[in-house]
């Protein structure tokens, strides 16, 4: 087993340990120009996330832990950009250059897909997979006929989007995918309670505080912020976009938002903020070279420039992915001690 092997298969157990107690939030902004796909990422701890540069025609293997199927094998098609908490093979979102963009938020455990003739695919491995074969939420649908989450436990689920403004959120119900799309998905929101259950609270009518940072408060909250977003520009939009996430950020000893999001599928354009920093750091897809004989880059997300951060991507070296990883398992949760403890110890021997 490669040292790039395990040290995926140690982030596998690290996101495994987490809990949807840590809220996510997504959602989009759209009309018949633009779409903007605005996304929070929340975890217990800081740590130190990375930002990656994915080639084309790189072939790649599904790790095979955690999956109880035969590991899926591939080549990318398409170059893409993706947010990373520990090692860069494993992102929690991103978007390709065909304007496919996916994101994970975690969710209360479920029962695992039921094991079939399809090749199997770690949690986040499949955001890798789709970015890296897909262009549409159909060709994800169409992926899902060749490909399956095998994973030992589901605590989560996707939020999807494209450039021809089609949206989709993938869950998993007794043992099965489900995807809600078209009249299945009126709102395009999601967090981190089950898309019915989330619907069921919206039509309640139960208002809740602004600053209620609860699953179903974050989506009955968001759900109105996007219907009462009257942006005209791009730029006011992309401001409302960082408005809402804003409101629905955390910053608790439990959960603080690591990064806040927005993509602007139709433009290819990235623009994000950090924790510690109102700064907006800009990624414009256009300007990057995917091609296989690039560069293979990477960037340290806690950046403190505002606009274009292109120029601060390095190569990418096994030394920062190996940093990103130790810092990801020192968030483990304290209940979790004796395996952090453990997962540390077993990385020093590959340092």
């Amino acid at each position: 087993m490669s040292l790039l092997t395990r040290l995926c298969l140690c982030f596998c157990i690290i996101f495994s340990s987490s809990t949807f107690t840590f809220g996510c939030s997504a959602f989009l902004i759209q009309d018949d120009n633009h779409t903007l796909f605005g996304r929070n990422y929340d975890w217990n701890r800081l740590t130190k996330p990375l930002i990656s540069i994915n080639r084309r025609d790189i072939a790649k293997k599904a790790i095979p832990f955690f999956i109880t199927t035969k590991s899926a094998e591939w080549s990318s098609k398409y170059g893409s950009v993706t947010f990373c908490k520990g090692d860069t093979a494993l992102p929690s979102d991103g978007m390709n250059e065909k304007g496919l963009v996916i994101a994970i938020l975690a969710t209360p455990p479920t029962k695992i897909i039921e094991d079939d003739d399809r090749l199997g695919v770690g949690m986040l491995e499949w955001i890798q997979y789709m970015l890296d074969t897909c262009a549409t939420i159909q060709d994800v649908v169409n992926a899902d006929k060749k490909v399956r989450l095998a994973s030992t436990g589901l605590l989560q689920h996707y939020f999807i989007s494209d450039r021809n403004g089609d949206s989709a959120l993938v869950e998993f119900h007794e043992g099965k995918t489900v995807f809600y799309r078209d009249q299945s998905l009126p709102v395009k929101v999601a967090t981190n309670s089950f898309y019915d259950e989330s619907i069921e609270a919206l039509q309640s009518g139960k208002e809740y505080l602004k600053n209620d940072k609860d699953s179903l408060a974050r989506f009955v909250n968001l759900s109105k912020s996007v219907d009462n977003c009257t942006a005209k520009t791009i730029d006011e939009k992309i401001n409302c976009a960082f408005d809402m996430l804003k409101m629905v950020s955390r910053h608790s000893e439990k959960s603080k938002t690591e990064w806040s999001v927005v993509y602007n599928i139709k433009e290819g354009r990235i623009d994000f903020k950090t924790f510690d920093s109102n700064n907006v750091c800009t990624i414009d897809l256009k300007q990057i070279d995917f091609s296989h004989d690039a560069e293979r880059k990477l960037m340290r997300l806690n950046q403190k420039k505002n606009g274009n951060v292109l120029p601060l991507f390095e190569p990418w070296t096994a030394s920062v992915n190996y940093d990103s990883i130790l810092r990801a398992i020192d968030s483990i949760p304290k209940k979790l001690e004796s395996e952090r403890k453990g997962l540390k110890l077993y990385l020093e021997q590959f340092k």
